[in-house]
């Protein structure tokens, strides 16, 4: 691996160099003789000799056969112990004399390097473009322009060229004096050794995952330079702070330009990293993560396979146990925090301690401990806080939901320019508004185009105010699809148009109530009408089907169970059938105070069973509802109790015969002409038993209100069934008429039976072949 020797600007003594030898295969003993006999050529060793003074012998003739592997040849400086001034002038005299014999050797070695090749080139005629070129790199090279270091680093040198060892493979060494004079020859000389030798880099920790484990070892600063938006902060300089990252490596390059600094682009291979869903190039940085400790996990694992006196899990084949042990003993701590699609928990716990300002948990980052259970967690608390009063708590459950995408399913992304901003829901947007916020990205031209075409087909109107409460609605219901969401903001509309409903239930509710209404402290059910008993029963099988789906994580049935009871329930038939009970007839008195009492309770109920899905709505029409007697309300629908259920309630007989009742309200509309809807006709039920006949006669004024009838007859099997009539069937015990004669198209109602019994006859030859198939099968 690399290592870094720190350089000097001024010429001190260099001292005595040792070097450390590590015993690789195939190695040979780099050293020099010692003084005691200079002019000996070095000889090879099998293994590393102990230490001993290396004078970088220039006629040493062991780099020619030199092969390294795989290890790089560390070289420590020692201080030197003081010398008299005598002594170190005339060593320094000695070392002067040397080095001019050196240069005299050294271009000595170039001149008959040249020579050398000007023989070759009839006979190498293959490689004399080639080595033209690389003689031309190393000439061309200019020794100026390498004469600023600050950091060395030495990968392991390939050397086979001519230049002695010392310089081969430790230019460090005299750094101090030669590298003014003859560093950039030094650089030429180490290249074509097959060395790579760059004064003039640095190395980005925090921005290279193999840089990272270099500035790890050796301590360095972990400068981030980008913001999470992808953007240079002040850290990349305060020329380029803002820019995005591909902007800005185009305008360093314009400075170095402008600097004079700029020398040149090469191509050079490397690993990139690609998002695989939006193609876009990653950029690493560094980010807080939980890790787990594997090590004391690996070892067991491994004692289980290779442990000769207690083996627990043999491996079949047998060679598969090196890749066991390949895996295990090069283990790295677990990054937990980014992968929690399996639901385990980070075993951490919280500390709020008793004098803590902020209550809330992850306020301070100091007040975390980690243990394998709660008892474990206290104790470490107890140990990191001695003496004080505290509690903990984990992070509550995690609940997975699907992807947001857009309506096409295509996933969100700032680089496709789909992504909706969800307060643009909320408020409300333009067209216009929706291109300026893609115009303000960093999309190139033709994405961007290509985003407002999407918009325009998208949202040819822009984006309708939809506000917080239908957008949360809209965005939980969602949460039944498995694995993706494809937000249709049309949805959304749909349940902004839902909370008007809803305003319109309070609306009624305030003018039949009256300015001196009073609720009550309970209801007695039991006197109440029907209906009244119908919509408490429904009620409480609404508040048991949201809390059982909020306990067990399905909000989307939270949110179908509201949905139904106040859409289909309250005000679709509660509140229609109860209209007339405040028509002003004296007849209904008492059932007009009964109805009143219900829906105020049904409203208040209903209103904080929805608080969760649509908080804002549910709180400002709340607020509305008259308060009951002798109690003291909360301040807030937020803080008020949420509903439960009222056994007293339950009434399975009532929405029995309620049932029926809507299935025949329902195929008495349908059979109403689409070219009159307001025209009242009369209407006959025909009746098979009398249970359905008691029930049909029981809820007759419903009936007659709900699906907007002049008047009911009930009929017997013996009855015949007046002319001009169009009829359907609610079940097998009972079949709605109404009366059209003179309306009625005959050819048309003729038509809609008929394909009607197709549809019965398909429906009924399916289910024989899906029968059929079953005992076949068997």
């Amino acid at each position: 691996m690399p290592f870094l020797l720190s350089t000097l600007d001024r010429y001190v003594p260099i001292g005595v160099f040792r070097c450390r030898y590590e015993p690789v295969a195939d190695s040979i003993h780099l050293g020099t003789p010692d003084r005691s006999s200079p002019r000996a050529p070095c000889r090879g060793a099998t293994s590393p000799p102990p230490v001993r003074r290396c004078r970088l012998n220039p006629r040493c003739r062991t780099a020619r056969r030199l092969v390294l592997k795989s290890r790089l040849i560390a070289v420590t400086a020692y201080s030197m112990d003081p010398i008299e001034d005598q002594d170190l002038e005339r060593k320094l005299k000695k070392e002067q004399k040397a080095k001019l014999k050196e240069e005299k050797k050294l271009k000595a070695a170039q001149k008959a390097e040249a020579a050398k090749l000007q023989a070759q080139r009839s006979s190498d005629g293959a490689k004399k473009s080639e080595r033209k070129q690389r003689k031309r790199d190393v000439e061309e090279e200019n020794p100026e322009d390498f004469m600023d270091p600050v950091t060395l680093v030495l990968p392991p040198p390939n050397v086979t060229g001519a230049l002695h060892i010392g310089h081969g493979l430790t230019a460090a060494i005299q750094v101090w004096k030669w590298k003014n004079e003859y560093g950039g020859t030094i650089l030429n000389q180490e290249r074509r050794l097959g060395a790579s030798l760059d004064w003039s880099r640095e190395i980005t920790p925090a921005h290279d995952p193999n840089d990272f484990e270099v500035g790890k070892r050796h301590n360095l600063d972990f400068i981030n330079i980008f913001t999470d938006e992808g953007k240079i902060n002040i850290n990349g300089g305060a020329d380029f702070e803002g820019m995005p990252r591909f902007a800005a490596r185009v305008a360093v390059i314009e400075a170095l330009q402008a600097k004079g600094l700029y020398r040149g682009t090469q191509k050079n291979e490397m690993k990139l990293g690609i998002c695989s869903r939006s193609n876009d190039v990653v950029e690493p940085m560094i980010k807080p993560q939980w890790f787990v400790d594997c090590k004391s996990m690996a070892k067991l694992s491994l004692d289980a396979v290779l442990s000769r006196d207690n083996k627990i899990i043999e491996i079949i084949p047998h060679q598969y146990e090196q890749e066991w042990k390949r895996w295990l003993e090069n283990i790295r701590d677990w990054c937990i925090s980014r992968q929690l699609w399996w639901g385990h928990r980070i075993p951490a716990w919280y500390v709020t301690l008793e004098d803590d300002q902020l209550k809330d948990m992850g306020s301070y980052n100091d007040h975390w401990v980690v243990g394998r259970n709660e008892q474990e967690a206290v104790l470490e608390a107890q140990k990191i806080f001695p003496g004080k009063n505290f509690e903990i708590a984990q992070d509550p459950d995690v609940y997975l939901h699907p992807m947001i995408r857009d309506a096409h399913g295509q996933k969100m992304s700032k680089s496709k320019g789909n992504v909706v901003d969800p307060l643009e829901v909320i408020n409300g947007i333009s067209l216009e508004g929706l291109h300026k916020r893609l115009e303000a990205s960093n999309l190139d031209q033709n994405e961007l185009e290509r985003a407002k075409m999407d918009q325009i087909k998208d949202f040819p109107n822009g984006i309708p105010e939809c506000g917080a409460d239908a957008l949360r609605f809209a965005l939980v219901s969602y949460t039944a699809q498995s694995d993706k969401i494809n937000l249709d903001v049309l949805r959304v509309v749909g349940y902004r148009q839902w909370c008007n409903k809803l305003w319109n239930a309070i609306r009624f509710a305030m003018t039949k109530l009256g300015d001196n209404y009073a609720p009550p402290k309970m209801l007695v059910v039991e006197s109440m009408p029907s209906i009244c008993q119908w919509i408490l029963s429904v009620l409480n099988k609404a508040v048991a089907k949201t809390i059982s789906s909020f306990e067990s994580y399905k909000f989307s049935e939270a949110t179908t169970a509201v949905y139904s009871w106040w859409q289909f329930q309250l005000c679709d038939v509660f509140i229609e059938a109860i209209k007339p009970y405040f028509m002003g007839s004296s007849q209904f008195e008492s059932a007009r105070k009964a109805a009143r009492d219900t829906l105020w309770v049904c409203l208040d109920t209903g209103l904080r069973l929805l608080h969760p899905l649509m908080p804002f709505v549910t709180e400002e029409l709340w607020q509305r509802l008259p308060q009951a007697e002798g109690t003291c309300r909360k301040e807030s629908i937020m803080i008020s109790e949420y509903p439960s259920v009222v056994e007293a309630w339950t009434n399975e007989r009532i929405e029995s015969d309620m049932e029926i009742v809507n299935g025949a309200v329902r195929k008495l509309r349908s059979l109403r002409p689409q070219s009159d809807k307001s025209e009242r006709y009369p209407a006959l039920a025909l009746c098979r038993g009398h249970d359905v006949s008691n029930s049909i006669k029981a809820y007759e004024l419903e009936i007659l209100t709900l699906a907007t009838v002049s008047s009911l007859k009930i009929l017997t099997e013996d009855d015949s069934v007046p002319a001009g009539c169009a009829v359907d069937v609610v079940n097998e015990n009972l079949s709605v008429y109404l009366q059209l004669q003179g309306t009625l198209n005959a050819e048309a109602e003729w038509e809609k039976l008929r394909k009607r019994r197709e549809e019965a006859q398909k429906s009924d030859k399916t289910a024989a072949e899906t029968d059929l198939g079953l005992l076949q099968s068997c």
